[in-house]
This record gives C-alpha cells, sequence and structure tokens, in this order.
C-alpha cells in the first residue's frame, strides 16, 4: 500500500513538470531607458582685456672717437666739426655719439690716415698737405693752381661741386679704407713777416716756412723756402730761424703767430681745400642704412656751415691781431700777381705730368673741371694756365 502511495506522488511530479515547461514564459522585464546626458556647452573663452607688454628694444649707443689733429677747440674747422658731430648725436637720436680730441691728443699731422685705418681714430680731420703721394688728387687739384680764387665762400661753393658731383676724390679715398665725409676749406696763404712786404722784391733772400707746392712758388720769387710744420713756427719766428710764414690765416690764428710776426700781406694764391673729414669704411658699414644716410646728408651740410662760422670769426679774429700791433699791408697787386705768375712756369701741367706717371690720368680732368668752375664765377686768372 506504502509503495503505491509512493508511484502515485512520483507520476503527479512528473507531469507537473512537462506542464511547467510546456507553459509560456514570463516576458522578461523591459529595463528603463537609461538617461540621455545632454552635455553642457563648452564655454567661449573671451581673452583678457590687458595687452600683452611691449618689447622695447634698447640699442646701446655707439661712441664714435673724432681726432681733430691740429685744430684746436676755437678753430673754425673744430668748430664746424662739433656742429657737424652735435647734430648727427641729435638726428640719430644718440644712437651715435662723438668723443672729440684735439690739438694732437690723439695723432700729429701726418698720421691721421694710419689712426683711422687701423680704428684709432673713427672719424679724422686729414690735413691734405702733408699726403702729397697717398692723396695725390685731393692734395694737389687746388693748391696747384697758382693766383686762383682767394674768396673764401666763392671757393667753398666750386669745392662743394667738385667734392660731390665728380668721383674722383672719394675715390682716392676709399682706396685706402676710408669714407669721405666732408671737407674744410681754408682761406689763401698770407704771409706773416717780421718786416714789411708788399712786394715780390722784398722778399728776396727772406727765409720763409712753408709746405707744400707753394715752396716753389716762394723760391722763383727769390725767398728761400723751409718746410717747417705749423706746430713749430712760432719758436723758429722767435729764434729767427724764418723771418716769415706762408700759411692761411684762420689756419694760423690759433697758433697765435701773429705775436711773433708783426706783419700781414694777402699773397692772393687763392684758397684752397684744406682739411677733408674721413671715417674708417668698415665702421661706417656696420651702421644702419637711416645711420649712414644721416652722416652723409649731414655732412654735406656741414661742408657749406664752415663758410658760416668763417664769416662770424674774422672780423673779431683781425681786430684781435691790429690790437697785438700787427700791420696788415695791401693785398698784392693785380700787376705784382701778374709778374709773379710769370716767375713760376706751368705748375699745373707739370703736377698733372706726375699724376700720368703715378697711375693717374684722372689728374688732367680733375684740376680742369676745378679751373673751369672757377671762370664760371667771374674769376680771371692772371695767365691761363696750361694743363698738359
Amino acid at each position: 500500500m506504502r509503495k503505491l502511495s509512493l508511484v502515485v506522488s512520483a507520476v503527479i511530479l512528473l507531469v507537473s513538470l512537462i506542464f511547467a515547461g510546456c507553459a509560456a514564459p514570463s516576458p522578461a522585464p523591459t529595463p528603463s531607458p537609461s538617461p540621455v546626458i545632454t552635455p553642457s556647452p563648452t564655454p567661449t573663452l573671451t581673452p583678457t582685456s590687458t595687452p600683452s607688454p611691449t618689447v622695447t628694444t634698447t640699442t646701446k649707443p655707439v661712441t664714435m672717437r673724432f681726432d681733430n689733429t691740429i685744430y684746436v677747440p676755437t678753430s673754425i674747422g673744430a668748430i664746424t666739426n662739433k656742429w657737424f658731430t652735435d647734430k648727427v648725436e641729435e638726428r640719430t637720436q644718440g644712437r651715435i655719439k662723438f668723443l672729440h680730441l684735439y690739438a694732437g691728443a690723439l695723432t700729429k699731422a701726418g698720421e691721421e690716415i694710419t689712426a683711422v685705418q687701423t680704428g684709432l681714430a673713427d672719424f679724422s680731420m686729414v690735413s691734405v698737405v702733408y699726403y702729397p703721394t697717398q692723396l695725390y688728387l685731393n692734395s694737389g687739384f687746388s693748391r696747384i693752381v697758382p693766383f686762383n680764387v682767394y674768396d673764401l665762400p666763392t671757393s667753398t661753393d666750386v669745392i662743394y661741386k667738385v667734392f660731390y658731383d665728380y668721383p674722383y676724390l672719394s675715390d682716392e679715398v676709399a682706396k685706402l679704407g676710408m669714407k669721405l665725409i666732408y671737407a674744410n676749406c681754408a682761406e689763401s696763404y698770407c704771409l706773416e713777416s717780421t718786416k714789411p712786404v708788399t712786394k715780390i722784391a722784398d722778399m728776396k733772400g727772406m727765409k720763409i716756412a712753408v709746405l707744400g707746392s707753394q715752396g716753389k712758388w716762394f723760391l722763383a720769387a727769390g725767398a728761400v723756402p723751409l718746410s717747417i710744420p705749423i706746430g713749430d713756427r712760432a719758436v723758429a719766428l722767435q729764434t729767427g730761424v724764418i723771418e716769415g710764414d706762408s700759411i692761411p690765416f684762420d689756419v694760423g690764428f690759433p697758433f697765435r703767430l701773429y705775436e711773433f710776426a708783426k706783419y700781414q700781406t694777402q699773397t692772393r694764391f687763392g684758397a684752397t681745400l684744406g682739411g677733408i673729414i674721413v671715417m674708417n669704411q668698415a665702421k661706417f658699414n656696420k651702421l644702419s642704412p637711416e645711420d649712414q644716410r644721416i652722416i652723409v646728408e649731414t655732412g654735406k651740410e656741414a661742408f657749406k656751415y664752415y663758410k658760416v662760422v668763417w664769416e662770424n670769426w674774422r672780423a673779431g679774429a683781425v681786430d684781435t691781431i691790429k690790437k697785438a700791433g700787427v700791420t696788415i699791408n695791401p693785398a698784392f697787386s693785380d700787376e705784382e700777381v701778374v709778374k709773379w705768375a710769370n716767375m713760376v712756369g706751368e705748375p699745373v701741367a707739370d703736377w698733372v705730368k706726375d699724376g700720368k706717371n703715378m697711375g693717374l690720368p684722372q689728374a688732367a680732368d680733375l684740376v680742369k673741371t676745378y679751373i673751369n668752375l672757377c671762370k664760371e664765377t667771374g674769376y680771371k686768372y692772371p695767365k691761363e694756365w696750361k694743363i698738359e
């Protein structure tokens, strides 16, 4: 009985399981949708109103050494040179500054070119008369023509044209590693003497300190020319080594030669190119184009400004020597000048010939141009000088 009961229970359990397997499965629960995440808009970054700092480029000023050689600060040339450098400093807004050296503090006459070439000086006033070979054209073209235009302002205008309208002078300087900037002209040579001289005969046997081609002209007139630098002439006059010296009045005045030579006579040789202001070419090349332009253009102004300085200075200088007891004789007369011109030969043609022998055929065109420009001013020479 008990076994029957167990069989019935098993059958019932089996049937239950079959019905459970055949029943439809309950649907799976629908999952809740995941929430959609909407990204917040990216914020727009607005630049701050604080400006970027301005970068200021500072250029350290360049200090140039300006060698005035024989000039003292009160010389016309030195005053002109200082005007030039002041203007350059102003126009470059201090990018270029200058240190001036005077009266042989850096070089003596005849040492200027080496000083500029080696960088000892950046600028220098070069006395061309001390360089008859290295600066053959610069030193000779105006000095070799006897009895030339002797009015300094007129002569300055003529030489200015030669300087900037023709390449001869700047080319010669460039070959020496220098840049030609401007020039100072000089008055016609006067004769300062210990005795009165009013005519050629008065110079016979007279010992006179000279420089350059004029020595031959004094020799032709019967004088005894001696080559003596300007700085040594005061002692030579005091000691009787010389009885006179020939020098442009504006150049000699600061050396106070009038204290020992109480007579002055205008030779009428003619105003000349006195000194050229040059710059070390390598130093010039390192400057900006704008600063180069300022130097060149200011140099042209300084060339003509020299006339202004001279005109403001001369009357006072003449008054000074008169108060010192100097007698100013009349200039040599036209008659004496013609006589003297016929004594000196043909120095222009000789100079041109020597130039050709040195490989400088342009000397002929240079001096011819210069003479023609002088004639265009209305000046009449005491004789027609041969060129070749």
